[in-house]
């Protein structure tokens, strides 16, 4: 399959991950076929092979790595495999899962619903949603909302990253970081400042929001 994508022979680099996806599937294929449709600019099969990617499993059981008894001996062990090699190797897996998937929703989105990439993004969230990997939905409109950025339509971004601010708290540090930007473009320092400081409460070690409460600071510096 790579030696046919490097060849630019996307049909039969299709075919051979097609085999894989029937035979084993994994996320390095199952991504892997996805560029090659979107290679070949077909809609249909994009949309089927990321819903065949939503449904491969992580193997990975986060619960089992909770104590959840007052028993020291069994709080030692959990203590013990929570850091262990196979431990690693779960994070390592589960980091490639959500990648791929985010990864391959940011890919297809503008061209799965005839060029528009806003459907095309709502189509992969309420996919995503649906999935074992639902918490990944929230970088999906967080993304939704920076192409909008490019696209100068500040509105639409700023209605997006608004409807993120009740999740849980790195997505409130990205969306509030998001919206300290976009009012500081338009010179709405006060508003800039305020959104700023809310994505510190959620994460007082998000680099991005120091910058944009720095540079509120330095506006506000300078005005006066």
């Amino acid at each position: 399959g790579a030696c046919f994508i490097k060849l630019g022979q996307y049909r039969d680099a299709a075919s051979a991950y097609e085999h894989i996806m029937s035979e084993h599937p994994d996320f390095k294929p199952g991504f892997n076929l996805i560029m090659c449709y979107y290679a070949m600019k077909d809609a249909e099969k994009m949309r089927r092979a990321f819903i065949r990617l939503l449904n491969i499993t992580s193997g990975v059981d986060e619960e089992k790595y909770q104590i959840t008894t007052d028993d020291k001996n069994e709080a030692a062990h959990l203590e013990a495999i929570s850091s262990d090699s196979l431990r690693a190797l779960e994070r390592q897996r589960k980091t490639l899962a959500e990648r791929s998937i985010v990864q391959a929703a940011k890919m297809i989105a503008p061209y799965i619903e005839d060029r528009n990439f806003s459907a095309g993004f709502d189509w992969c969230v309420n996919q995503v949603k649906q999935s074992p990997y639902g918490e990944l939905a929230s970088d999906l409109e967080i993304h939704k909302a920076l192409t909008y950025l490019k696209e100068h339509s500040f509105e639409p971004a700023i209605k997006i990253l608004k409807n993120l601010e009740k999740k849980d708290s790195n997505v409130r540090s990205q969306s509030n970081n998001n919206l300290s930007f976009i009012y500081f473009l338009q010179q709405k320092n006060a508003e800039a400042s305020t959104f700023a400081s809310k994505a510190l409460q959620a994460d007082k070690y998000n680099p991005c929001a120091l910058v944009n409460k720095g540079n509120t600071v330095a506006f506000e510096y300078v005005s006066h």
